[in-house]
């Protein structure tokens, strides 16, 4: 008798636990996407004007728009420094 009381108990509780721990991860995961996009954007936005600055350094010093390189560099990695920060004061 005391193991069938068990049983129901067990069998009526734990369904809606996994439903409801499915459900929170789910949505834990589509919040935490966002972010992880957002900076897959900006990291690619980064390493592309990296790449640009490194190929095309002879062009820019010919025409004197190491400057200008610099300051858009720089504006990069500051989006992208400053995105960081705000994502990890979401995640902890």
């Amino acid at each position: 008798m005391l193991a069938h009381n068990q049983l129901i108990v067990f069998v009526s509780f734990n369904p809606p636990l996994l439903v409801n721990f499915s459900a929170g991860t789910i949505l834990i995961t589509e919040w935490r996407t966002k972010f992880r996009r957002a900076m897959n954007l900006l990291d690619n936005a980064k390493s592309s004007k990296a790449v640009d600055s490194l190929i095309n350094f002879e062009t820019v010093k010919y025409y004197g728009n190491a400057d200008f390189e610099a300051e858009t560099y720089s504006k990069v990695i500051n989006n992208y420094q400053v995105s960081k920060d705000d994502r990890i004061k979401y995640l902890r």
